[in-house]
């Protein structure tokens, strides 16, 4: 009942206790999940921040290790980085620790942009649970997998055939398979 954009992405913060959901009106809404479930307001979400500064539709959303901050990247491939009351956080950021990585921007998966790429070339991106490996899927019709972080230009990688047109998301299984 917040928007009636489509959500682009939708993620639990490690703990559980926090749900953000990406949404086409370049909004990122967080709730509490906890508060949620108090019976006395009937099961409804809580929403406990709006975090808005996008320029654009947000398109991926990642939670920081400690549940503290998200990352955010968007239709004008803009990165930011959010703290869990939605205040746009503008300090280094370098050195925290992500729990999950589907951003398609950021240090750590700059080498899945090859030449020639434009902003909308890729799709999704998942690094594995156990940090190892990234997946990326575009509009090419491959899913790419590569080592994880991926940092260097023209970053080694495999490529798997098997769809006929885009390949709009891709994830790992729990197990990393």
């Amino acid at each position: 009942k917040d928007t009636n954009a489509e959500i682009d992405d939708i993620k639990f913060s490690p703990s559980g206790r926090y749900l953000a959901a990406a949404s086409h009106d370049n909004v990122i809404y967080v709730y509490d999940v906890k508060l949620s479930f108090d019976v006395r307001r009937g099961g409804a979400m809580v929403k406990t921040g709006k975090c808005v500064g996008h320029s654009s539709f947000v398109s991926h959303i990642d939670w920081s290790v400690e549940g503290d901050m998200l990352m955010s990247n968007s239709g004008d491939y803009e990165q930011l980085y959010w703290d869990v009351n939605c205040k746009q956080v503008m300090t280094d950021v370098r050195d925290k620790k992500w729990d999950t990585w589907s951003c398609t921007l950021g240090f750590e998966v700059m080498g899945i942009w090859q030449d020639g790429m434009d902003g909308t070339d890729i799709n999704a991106l998942h690094r594995s649970h156990n940090s190892n490996f990234s997946v990326m899927s575009g509009d090419d019709g491959l899913v790419y997998l590569f080592n994880h972080p991926v940092v260097i230009d023209e970053a080694p990688h495999r490529a798997f055939r098997g769809h006929s047109s885009h390949v709009e998301n891709v994830r790992f299984l729990a197990d990393d398979r």
